[in-house]
Parts: C-alpha cells; structure tokens; sequence
C-alpha cells in the first residue's frame, strides 16, 4: 500500500464496515506502512489488510474485501510480512463471516473468545459484515 491509496479505501471501507473509519485507516498506515496491503481490480479497490504491532503481538486488522480468494492472498501477504518476529498474531472479526473462521482456523489460528457488536439508538446501517475479516481492534472497531 502506498499513502495515496489509503483515501481509496474508503468507499470499500464504508460500504463493508457501516462507518467511514478513513482518520483511522490513515493513522494505522501512517504508523506501520510495511504491513499494509491493498487488493484493487483495474482501478476499483477491492480489498486491503493492515496489521500493527500492539504489546506482545500483531495484531491483523482492519481487513476488509468483497473477494474470499483475495481475502485469502491478502492475509497471506500481511503475515509474510511479520514473518520472521516470532511472535504472535491476533485477529478480531464479525461472527457473520463464517469465511475467515475456516481461513485463519487453515492458517494455524485457534480460537481465544468472543466479543458482542452492540448498537443503541435508531437502526442505522451496519455495514456487510460478511466482507469484514478483521476488525482494527476491540478499542477501534
């Protein structure tokens, strides 16, 4: 990923995740560049992965794609990337997306809890949570 595709997330990103989060994409690209991956056809984003290191661990996320064989290439990439720090990997994803489970469960991923998205208020739009496979953290969403 380079700085002028971090603004071209933000269609997929709002689309997928139900909220523009665009001041976060850029803060995370700005702090860990060489673990930020973006997937386009021809000129159309169609997914990206981002991964930054917290405490003791990467942590992979946001990841966002329309695509699970690019979501597949993407995380792929992201840890080649970390590959080699011998430490630990985390993700956080929505429970709708019953693809990243058998992915990341493929990668050597095992299970560690749940947590619960919870709204209140009018319903507004959600987003697709089955095109988000890594949220940015618990704290970021």
């Amino acid at each position: 990923m380079e700085g002028e595709d971090v603004d071209k997330l933000t269609g997929l990103d709002s689309k997928l995740f139900g909220s523009s989060r665009i001041r976060v994409l850029k803060k995370l690209f700005e702090d860990y560049p060489p673990h930020c991956f973006v997937a386009d056809h021809g000129l159309k984003v169609v997914g990206y992965i981002m991964a930054r290191k917290i405490q003791d661990a990467y942590w992979i996320g946001p990841w966002v794609c329309e695509d699970s064989d690019v979501s597949r290439r993407l995380l792929e990439t992201c840890m080649r990337s970390i590959q080699g720090k011998d430490i630990e990997l985390r993700i956080g994803f929505p429970s709708p997306n019953e693809v990243v489970s058998t992915l990341a469960q493929k990668e050597g991923f095992k299970f560690t809890g749940r947590s619960r998205r919870m709204v209140f208020g009018p319903r507004r739009y959600h987003g697709i949570p089955q095109g988000v496979y890594g949220i940015a953290g618990p704290e970021k969403g």
